[in-house]
């Protein structure tokens, strides 16, 4: 039985961080390379938000599926010019899918969970504003 649970855990990981290629096929199209948004950010937060869901609640882990899907469609339903324009238009739409994924009522703990994730990623300045203009909208 602890087999079957383990692989069917195990599959369900799988699928779900298959989610995330869709970054690396983007960036085959794009051609942004290893350091542009697709893969060193949008790829890399993706399977790690994955990687640590079991550390959010039950409601945190679906904040994450949800997040992780607004944004992912966002780019799936928008073309760009270059890759200046794909990462400007996908940083844009990070506070909307936080928000719209319900990040305002997250409890506290899932709060910190993703702020250790996110913190490493704040000497941007950019990010630095959108996750005050994030927490403002809490209000």
């Amino acid at each position: 039985m602890k087999l079957l649970i383990a692989l069917f855990l195990l599959m369900n990981f799988t699928v779900v961080a298959g989610e995330c290629d869709f970054y690396q096929k983007l960036e085959s199209e794009y051609q942004c390379h290893s350091k542009g948004y697709l893969i060193n950010f949008g790829y890399k937060y993706c399977l790690k938000f994955i990687n640590k869901k079991k550390t959010f609640s039950e409601d945190g882990q679906i904040w994450l599926a949800n997040t992780r899907e607004c944004l992912i469609n966002e780019l799936k339903n928008t073309s760009f010019n270059d890759c200046k324009e794909l990462k400007k238009f996908a940083f844009d739409t990070h506070t909307t899918c936080y928000q719209q994924a319900g990040f305002c009522s997250l409890e506290k703990k899932d709060r910190k969970e993703l702020y250790k994730m996110i913190l490493p990623q704040f000497w941007r300045v950019g990010l630095i504003f959108d996750g005050l203009s994030l927490l403002r909208s809490c209000d």
